[in-house]
């Protein structure tokens, strides 16, 4: 099945990243088959997150393509980067035919090219032409928007939105968005994704926030184009959502056209809008198999920004919650999907003031679902990083030797590879650093802290696990029971592999399984 992610703002794309980790992993659940289509949203052009979030796919799309060239994968066959992550242009067709001459893209791009602005939003709704018939509702427009210049001295007035330039996106203003997005059906991208849904097969899941512009403008409006799309048998399509309430502040400086203090009244807004009933009698719930609702009261304060490269936020829990809620809809069949309808997500608060959530937090089923793989593709990281990076294995450990990783390292997918690994240890590091933080694992942060606490070995580098004193566990689970896993997977593989990269990933996979399983024996005694 095709399960289209389509990621709104700022947010979303930051639960893409999120996601593209977790996919990484290789979580079992995931049916066979699944190709993940994402569909970022976005008219902040040169947005931060987004840039980030994109650059992530093509990293882990260069080391699938290379890893898995050429390997027919059987039923059930699971590994890292097994899941398929697939630009719209690899799937899409136009008049039953495959669509061709497009240029591959995660982003819907609006029409615009390099060479293309966007305007501002008077140049969006031709403003300035509206003459006769029109001018009434011209002095409308100017009675319910701000005309004041672009350009206007900062501080000595709010903001500006007739003039607001629409590269920038909304700026925290849905009612500009909602404007702009009620064309979205007329986009090229969104024509390609209705000629290519199968509403038999194929599922949609839509990720917003609700208390800024992007967010809370786009949803209502993707969900009613989709719904009222015309795809045949639409009506009986799976199509989730995440709703992201509130988990952040900014310091809006004088003149800020960002006011963090409204979020909750925007939120409050935005969802009463969506239980509203429309011409046919349906609400935006209406129109959802399944909601996903996630916040934090615990608000973390922010740098402030209003677009562009200089929005990218660090990583969040809520965002990584909210990729679970994508896992939780892809993984699921529809009878549970459809027996609760909306869906809540809370930790276990057993945590004292000042500690960071780890894996022990959370609840068994999702553990044991989605976050052992999250496990063990951390020690995985750790091991090779330090272990077959850092040139400090020993050349004689069978995998290494025979796939020659000492020439390797360092090129081709191995480069792809430990870029991966750099952007997930950025990823934790952020998430460590929040108010309500997240940190399972023990690692050298990215600003080089000299007095920070580092994992020497793997037995140190999982929180919330120890080795206990005495008996057969007592020195934990170390890099060299790693390379002995790997040995023992890679002879019972045997020469029976397409290509060494598709291998290594398979040899790991395993091995890091059998860790994972010391682990287990490791927190049983502790």
């Amino acid at each position: 099945m095709n399960v289209f992610i389509f990621a709104i703002g700022g947010t979303g794309a930051r639960v893409l990243r999120s996601l593209t980790f977790c996919l990484a992993s290789g979580i079992e659940k995931i049916p066979d088959g699944t190709n993940i289509i994402p569909l970022i949203i976005d008219y902040d052009k040169d947005n931060g997150d987004k840039k980030r979030t994109i650059d992530l796919l093509e990293t882990y799309t260069a080391i699938r393509n290379k890893a898995y060239e050429g390997v027919e994968l059987n039923a059930g066959d699971r590994n890292f980067f097994h899941p398929v992550i697939r630009h719209l242009s690899d799937v899409a067709t136009l008049a039953g035919k495959a669509d061709v001459g497009v240029k591959p893209s995660y982003e819907f791009t609006f029409g615009l090219d390099d060479q293309t602005k966007a305007g501002t939003f008077a140049d969006y709704i031709d403003y300035t032409n509206m003459m006769g018939n029109t001018y009434l509702t011209k002095d409308l427009l100017a009675s319910l928007y701000n005309d004041e210049p672009q350009d206007f001295p900062e501080g000595s007035h709010p903001f500006t939105e007739l003039n607001l330039e629409l590269s920038m996106g909304f700026k925290g203003n849905p009612n500009i968005g909602s404007i702009v997005f009620e064309n979205l059906k007329e986009d090229a991208e969104f024509k390609r994704f209705c000629n290519t849904f199968d509403a038999t097969r194929d599922r949609v899941f839509i990720i917003s926030s609700i208390f800024g512009g992007t967010g809370s403008s786009g949803f209502p409006r993707i969900v009613d184009a989709i719904h009222y799309s015309g795809i045949a048998g639409f009506d009986n399509a799976m199509v989730g959502g995440c709703i992201v309430m509130p988990y952040f502040k900014v310091n809006t400086p004088q003149g800020g056209a960002i006011n963090s203090n409204i979020f909750n009244s925007k939120q409050k807004a935005a969802l009463s809008y969506y239980a509203q009933p429309d011409q046919n009698g349906n609400s935006i719930y209406d129109k959802l198999t399944t909601a996903y609702f996630i916040g934090d009261d615990e608000t973390t304060n922010l740098p402030y920004s209003e677009g562009r490269d200089t929005q990218k936020n660090d990583a969040h829990i809520v965002e990584f919650l909210s990729a679970l809620s994508v896992l939780d809809f892809i993984c699921k069949d529809r009878a549970t999907l459809e027996a609760s309808k909306y869906r809540e997500y809370g930790l276990p608060k057993n945590i004292n003031a000042g500690e960071k959530f780890n894996f022990t937090n959370f609840d068994a089923d999702d553990y044991e679902d989605y976050l052992q793989f999250l496990f063990t593709m951390g020690l995985t990281f750790k091991y090779y990083k330090d272990y077959v990076a850092n040139d400090t294995i020993p050349e004689k450990e069978a995998y290494y030797k025979t796939l020659r990783l000492g020439s390797k390292v360092g090129s081709g997918m191995y480069k792809h590879f430990e870029e991966f690994i750099d952007d997930f240890n950025s990823w934790l590091d952020e998430m460590a650093c929040q108010k309500d933080g997240f940190k399972p694992f023990l690692h050298k942060p990215r600003n080089e802290d000299s007095q920070a606490v580092v994992a020497n070995d793997l037995y140190e580098y999982v929180v919330g696990y120890e080795a206990p004193t005495g008996g057969i566990f007592s020195r934990g689970a170390v890099y060299k029971d790693f390379s002995a896993y790997c040995n023992d997977v890679f002879r019972k593989i045997g020469n029976t592999w397409d290509n060494d990269e598709q291998i290594l990933l398979e040899t790991y996979y395993e091995a890091s399984g059998k860790m994972y399983e010391l682990f287990s024996e490791i927190k049983k005694k502790k």
